[in-house]
């Protein structure tokens, strides 16, 4: 699977020195989904990553309902097929679970504009992820690898 990616704060480096990096890496090659549902590609990264031995869907803070996405080894990921409204909540998973110590660095998973477009309008995608991160600097300090998946068209 093709793809466009972004090291925020030098989260590709710090994921880099971890044992769980060729493993999220080899999952996203590896993601073959010719589907235009988000449904399917969280479907696939949740399975993958759970038979891996990722949490999944834990409370990022006791007695909150903020739950992540996946976490394993210091590292979180976080994947958004959906609505870029989510993006932000995904950001704010990340930054806190950094602030607390929980994690080192995190990941994003979300898909470029032009696959994006074709599930549907104002789904998060890679190009305004970047841009945003980018614009918002002041706000996140965690360090983030943006990964931007191109599916089959």
């Amino acid at each position: 699977m093709d793809t466009k990616t972004f090291s925020y704060n030098n989260g590709r480096v710090i994921l880099q020195n971890k044992k769980v990096f060729n493993d999220i890496q080899a999952l996203i090659q590896k993601a073959d989904i010719d589907s235009k549902s988000g449904k399917d590609f969280s479907k696939y990264f949740r399975d993958n990553l759970e038979e891996r031995g990722w949490e999944f869907n834990k409370k990022v803070v006791p007695g909150l309902g903020i739950r992540y996405g996946f976490r394993k080894e210091g590292i979180q990921i976080e994947t958004q097929f959906g609505n870029m409204a989510r993006f932000y909540s995904d950001i704010f998973k990340l930054q806190l679970g950094f602030n607390k110590g929980d994690i080192d660095a995190g990941v994003l998973i979300v898909l470029t504009k032009r696959h994006a477009h074709q599930i549907g309008s104002n789904i998060a995608h890679y190009e305004r992820a970047k841009r945003e991160l980018m614009e918002s600097r002041p706000l996140y300090s965690a360090p983030i690898w943006l990964v931007g998946i191109k599916m089959p068209i």
